[in-house]
Protein backbone atom coordinates (compact mmCIF):
# COMPACT_ATOMS: atom_id res chain seq x y z
CA UNK A 1 0.00 0.00 0.00
CA UNK A 2 0.94 2.96 -0.61
CA UNK A 3 0.68 6.70 1.72
CA UNK A 4 -0.63 9.31 -0.16
CA UNK A 5 -1.41 11.23 2.71
CA UNK A 6 0.64 14.24 3.95
CA UNK A 7 1.11 13.11 7.08
CA UNK A 8 3.31 9.52 8.28
CA UNK A 9 1.24 6.67 9.57
CA UNK A 10 2.51 6.25 12.93
CA UNK A 11 4.76 3.65 14.20
CA UNK A 12 1.35 1.22 15.92
CA UNK A 13 -0.70 1.05 12.82
CA UNK A 14 -2.67 -1.55 12.19
CA UNK A 15 -4.86 -3.00 9.32
CA UNK A 16 -7.81 -4.76 10.82
CA UNK A 17 -10.65 -6.75 10.05
CA UNK A 18 -13.66 -3.96 9.71
CA UNK A 19 -16.34 -6.34 8.00
CA UNK A 20 -17.33 -9.24 5.78
CA UNK A 21 -17.22 -13.28 6.20
CA UNK A 22 -14.79 -14.48 9.02
CA UNK A 23 -11.54 -15.56 8.04
CA UNK A 24 -9.75 -15.33 11.32
CA UNK A 25 -7.49 -12.67 9.78
CA UNK A 26 -4.70 -12.00 12.55
CA UNK A 27 -4.19 -8.52 13.13
CA UNK A 28 -1.31 -6.74 11.30
CA UNK A 29 0.94 -3.99 13.48
CA UNK A 30 3.42 -1.68 11.69
CA UNK A 31 6.83 -1.40 13.98
CA UNK A 32 8.25 1.70 12.08
CA UNK A 33 6.13 4.57 10.36
CA UNK A 34 5.54 4.84 6.93
CA UNK A 35 6.43 8.53 5.29
CA UNK A 36 4.01 9.76 3.47
CA UNK A 37 4.68 8.63 -0.24
CA UNK A 38 5.97 5.42 1.03
CA UNK A 39 4.53 2.43 0.35
CA UNK A 40 4.73 -0.89 2.55
CA UNK A 41 3.65 -4.44 1.91
CA UNK A 42 0.92 -5.52 4.37
CA UNK A 43 0.90 -9.97 4.28
CA UNK A 44 -2.11 -10.75 6.60
CA UNK A 45 -2.49 -14.11 8.22
CA UNK A 46 -5.96 -15.93 7.57
CA UNK A 47 -8.31 -19.23 7.24
CA UNK A 48 -9.75 -20.17 4.94
CA UNK A 49 -13.52 -21.49 5.73
CA UNK A 50 -14.50 -25.05 6.11
CA UNK A 51 -17.28 -24.93 3.45
CA UNK A 52 -17.20 -24.07 -0.22
CA UNK A 53 -18.01 -20.75 -1.39
CA UNK A 54 -16.61 -17.46 -2.34
CA UNK A 55 -15.58 -15.23 1.34
CA UNK A 56 -14.60 -11.67 1.18
CA UNK A 57 -13.51 -9.82 3.87
CA UNK A 58 -12.66 -6.21 3.93
CA UNK A 59 -10.34 -4.07 6.35
CA UNK A 60 -8.58 -0.75 7.05
CA UNK A 61 -5.89 0.99 8.68
CA UNK A 62 -6.06 1.91 12.37
CA UNK A 63 -4.78 4.22 14.80
CA UNK A 64 -6.08 4.59 18.18
CA UNK A 65 -9.50 4.19 17.38
CA UNK A 66 -9.73 6.21 14.67
CA UNK A 67 -10.04 3.99 11.44
CA UNK A 68 -8.40 6.15 8.28
CA UNK A 69 -8.01 5.19 4.12
CA UNK A 70 -9.90 2.94 1.74
CA UNK A 71 -11.35 0.39 2.35
CA UNK A 72 -8.74 -3.07 1.20
CA UNK A 73 -10.80 -5.81 0.50
CA UNK A 74 -9.33 -9.84 0.28
CA UNK A 75 -11.85 -12.01 -1.48
CA UNK A 76 -11.05 -15.79 -1.89
CA UNK A 77 -13.18 -18.51 -3.72
CA UNK A 78 -12.93 -21.94 -1.49
CA UNK A 79 -13.25 -25.76 -3.38
CA UNK A 80 -12.59 -29.13 -2.02
CA UNK A 81 -9.63 -30.20 -3.62
CA UNK A 82 -10.07 -33.17 -6.44
CA UNK A 83 -8.68 -36.43 -5.75
CA UNK A 84 -5.79 -37.74 -8.43
CA UNK A 85 -6.52 -40.59 -10.14
CA UNK A 86 -4.70 -44.04 -8.07
CA UNK A 87 -1.15 -45.08 -9.86
CA UNK A 88 -1.19 -48.10 -11.03
CA UNK A 89 0.37 -50.49 -8.79
CA UNK A 90 4.28 -51.51 -10.16
CA UNK A 91 4.97 -54.70 -9.66
CA UNK A 92 8.23 -56.24 -8.52
CA UNK A 93 9.19 -57.49 -11.84
CA UNK A 94 8.44 -53.99 -13.31
CA UNK A 95 10.77 -52.63 -11.08
CA UNK A 96 13.95 -55.06 -11.92
CA UNK A 97 13.23 -53.63 -15.32
CA UNK A 98 13.49 -50.30 -14.61
CA UNK A 99 16.18 -49.99 -12.38
CA UNK A 100 19.15 -50.20 -15.49
CA UNK A 101 17.49 -47.71 -17.17
CA UNK A 102 17.35 -45.53 -14.51
CA UNK A 103 21.12 -46.50 -13.23
CA UNK A 104 21.94 -45.33 -17.04
CA UNK A 105 20.04 -42.19 -17.28
CA UNK A 106 22.08 -41.12 -13.64
CA UNK A 107 25.57 -41.66 -14.93
CA UNK A 108 25.08 -39.77 -18.26
CA UNK A 109 26.81 -36.34 -17.78
CA UNK A 110 24.88 -33.34 -18.07
CA UNK A 111 25.06 -31.22 -21.72
CA UNK A 112 24.79 -27.48 -21.68
CA UNK A 113 23.19 -25.94 -24.42
CA UNK A 114 23.57 -22.50 -25.07
CA UNK A 115 19.93 -20.18 -25.40
CA UNK A 116 19.80 -17.78 -28.10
Amino acid sequence: MRNDGEIAWPQGTQLVQTSGDDMQAKIVTLRNEVAAGETFEFSVQCQAPEKEGRYTAFFRLQTGRIKFGHKISCDILCVHPVAAAPEEPVSAFDEVKMQPAIAQLIDQPVEMVAQD
